[in-house]
């Protein structure tokens, strides 16, 4: 299973991509918050806490790469990455709706 997130407003839709649950307790750690409790949010709203999961894992990784998947789906890197790269466009799209299913 995986995390597929988007953004929307009005007819548009921007994919931001896809990423393994495998990986969630190290944006929960940052957070406090799943990824799946953001879905719905206005970016803006949830900007602050995509931020604030992803500097978490950002500064911490001795402590995000001990939490990698046994299993080898999913890793620290590729996950940040991805926290990344929907941070960044929350931000630069404050008014869309994040859709994570």
């Amino acid at each position: 299973m995986s995390y597929d997130v988007s953004l929307h407003q009005g007819d548009l839709e921007k994919d931001l991509g896809n990423y393994t649950y495998n990986t969630s307790p190290m944006f929960f750690k940052g957070a406090q918050k799943s990824l799946n409790d953001l879905n719905g949010m206005k970016a803006k709203d949830a900007y602050p806490i995509l931020l604030k999961g992803f500097e978490y894992m950002r500064d911490n990784p001795e402590e995000m790469e001990a939490m990698n998947p046994e299993n080898g789906w999913g890793n620290y890197e590729g996950f940040l990455q991805f926290i990344g790269g929907i941070t960044v466009a929350c931000r630069k799209n404050p008014e869309a709706t994040l859709e994570v299913c």
